[in-house]
């Protein structure tokens, strides 16, 4: 099972938010094409600076409205990267992503290998060169933002997390995973469809981010695909508990306290 961290709170912790670009951005984002915005477990973001440990941000990415929401969300407390396929050189052909990476500086985002399937992208085969300016970013103090899984749009967990979030936790030593479930406001009928960027936009959906509480992974001995795999069931399990019952998929367990 995963650790918890049980560090009592003490002296308040000062913001060290994202650079303005990439803060600005989001936050005007969010601001002009998301409604309301509810947050709880924001103490969980304290407790994770406060154990002193490099930070990684593990997001679901049930739709295409999950990242810029937690992003925008978290980057006034959070100095980020952003591990995202959309920083790959291919993006920059479409104009939103050109002028979204433009805005919140290319150099905030680091890029992950992608692949093209029938519903839309997915992270590509796995490529350990990827996590190598992860790795740089948090030793120089920034947290690292990584989804749990290949991005879907279905607002459903999919049936299988990825391993990338494991692989650099275990890189990064004592790094420490603070859990990030989004759940975007879509109609009951709608969960399971796929639900692209602007027919969600246009309905300017309300969101309700969770943060779990700050955890380690157990040691690996080998950081073999079928090791990776079995930690990444308990990012997703983990991820899945703060989600409501109709979005967690095949992840399906009782809601955290």
């Amino acid at each position: 099972m995963a650790e918890s961290t049980n560090e009592s709170p003490t002296a308040p912790i000062a913001e060290t938010p994202s650079p303005p670009r990439l803060k600005k951005s989001f936050e005007a984002w969010t601001k002009a094409f998301i409604g309301e915005i509810s947050l709880s477990g924001k103490e969980n973001i304290a407790e994770a600076k406060r154990s002193g440990k490099p930070i990684l941000v593990v997001s679901t990415h049930i739709s295409d409205l999950d990242v810029p929401v937690a992003v925008g969300t978290l980057a006034k407390d959070l100095d980020m990267v952003i591990a995202h396929i959309s920083g790959q050189r291919h993006f920059r052909t479409d104009p939103l992503t050109r002028v979204g990476l433009a805005v919140a500086g290319e150099e905030n985002f680091i890029p992950i290998d992608f692949s093209k399937i029938s519903s839309g992208w997915s992270a590509g085969p796995f490529n350990s060169l990827n996590f190598v300016p992860m790795v740089t970013a948090l030793k120089e103090g920034k947290a690292v933002f990584i989804a749990a899984h290949s991005p879907v749009r279905n607002n459903i967990l999919p049936p299988k997390g990825g391993v990338g979030a494991v692989y650099l936790s275990h890189l990064a030593d004592d790094a420490i995973i603070l859990p990030v479930a989004v759940d975007i406001g879509v109609k009951r009928e709608d969960i399971g469809k796929n639900t692209g960027t602007f027919k969600l936009l246009s309905k300017r959906p309300s969101a309700h981010l969770t943060i779990g509480a700050p955890f380690q992974l157990p040691p690996l001995t080998s950081l073999n695909k079928e090791a990776l795999r079995d930690q990444s069931a308990i990012l997703m399990q983990n991820l899945a508990s703060m989600l409501p019952v109709e979005k967690r998929g095949t992840w399906n367990q009782p809601t955290l306290d």
